[in-house]
C-alpha cells in the first residue's frame, strides 16, 4: 500500500476532501494501521487514528477488499468486518477514495463528467426510447449514461395477468417453503418475494420469451443465458402493480442488458 500511495496519494487525498471523510483505521489480525491525508497526499501510518472509523478485518477479507474482489459494502453485509468504532456508513463511505488509489478512479465530482448526444449537443438523460426505434440512437445513449428507459413494451393487461400470477403464488406461500422471503408490516407477516416465479407465472413466461423482450437484449453485445430463476417482490409500500416492482427478470452475466430490460417493464 505505501508504494502505490507514492503514486496515487494525492488522487486518494482529493478524494477524501470531496466526501469529507476523517481517517479509517484498519486492523488485520490484530496489526492495526490507519490511512490519512499528510502534507496533502493519502497516506498509511501505524496504529490506531485519532478520530474515524477503525475495521477489523481478517488476512483474507483485506486482500478481497485491496484487489476489489469485495467491497467495503460486501464485506459488511457478509459479516467479515467488525467495527471497533465508528459505524458501517462510516466504512463504506471510503469505498471510493479505496477504488481511486488502488485503481486510479478518481472521486466523482459535480461537474467532472459531460454526457453528449450523437450531434455534439449536452444529452438528454431523461428522454426515452421504444424498442423499435434506431439501434445507433439507443446504443449512444446507453454508452454515455449507462442505463435505458424503454417505454410501451408490455401493456396494462399484461402486466395485469403477471400479477394475478403473483398473488396465486403469494396466496400459498409459507414461511417455511424455503422458495419465499418473508417480512413484516403493522398488520403482520406477508410474502415479500416469491423465489423462482418464473416457473410459477404462465404469463410471465410467455413475456420474457417474447420477442419485444428479447429484442432488449439484443440491444447490447452481450451473450443472453436462459433458466436462471426469476423472483418476483410484492411491496407493501405501494399498490402500483408494475413489472419494475412485481417482477424483475435476471440473469447472470447480462447486468447491462438486464439493467435495460428492468427499465422497460417499469415502463409497461
Amino acid at each position: 500500500m505505501p508504494a502505490i500511495l507514492r503514486e496515487t496519494g494525492g488522487l486518494g487525498a482529493r478524494g477524501v476532501e470531496v466526501l469529507g471523510l476523517s481517517a479509517l483505521g484498519l486492523d488485520v489480525d490484530g496489526t492495526t494501521a490507519h490511512l490519512a491525508v499528510v502534507d496533502g497526499r493519502l497516506a498509511v501510518r501505524e496504529g490506531d487514528p485519532d478520530d474515524g472509523p477503525i475495521a477489523e478485518l481478517d488476512p483474507a477479507a483485506f486482500a478481497e477488499l485491496m484487489q476489489d474482489v469485495t467491497s467495503t459494502f460486501g464485506l459488511t453485509l457478509a459479516g467479515r468486518v467488525q467495527l471497533r468504532r465508528g459505524t458501517a456508513d462510516d466504512f463504506t463511505a471510503w469505498e471510493p477514495v479505496l477504488r481511486a488509489v488502488l485503481d486510479e478512479r478518481p472521486v466523482y465530482e459535480p461537474g467532472a463528467i459531460e454526457f453528449r448526444a450523437r450531434d455534439g449537443s449536452a444529452l438528454d438523460v431523461h428522454q426515452s426510447f421504444r424498442v423499435d426505434d434506431p439501434r445507433e440512437d439507443i446504443g449512444h445513449f446507453l454508452t454515455q449514461a449507462g442505463f435505458l428507459h424503454v417505454q410501451g413494451v408490455f401493456n396494462e393487461a399484461e402486466m395485469a395477468a403477471v400479477s394475478a400470477d403473483l398473488d396465486a403464488a403469494a396466496a400459498v406461500a409459507t414461511q417455511d417453503d424455503g422458495a419465499s422471503w418473508w417480512a413484516r408490516t403493522e398488520d403482520g407477516w406477508y410474502p415479500s418475494r416469491i423465489l423462482g416465479f418464473n416457473l410459477k407465472s404462465p404469463a410471465l413466461r410467455e413475456l420474457l420469451d417474447s420477442d419485444r423482450f428479447r429484442a432488449i437484449g439484443a440491444l447490447t453485445d452481450d451473450d443472453l443465458c436462459n433458466g436462471t430463476p426469476t423472483k418476483a417482490t410484492a411491496p407493501k409500500v405501494s399498490t402500483r402493480r408494475s413489472a419494475s416492482s412485481r417482477a424483475s427478470p435476471t440473469c447472470r452475466g447480462t447486468r447491462t442488458a438486464r439493467s435495460a430490460a428492468t427499465r422497460a417493464a417499469a415502463a409497461a
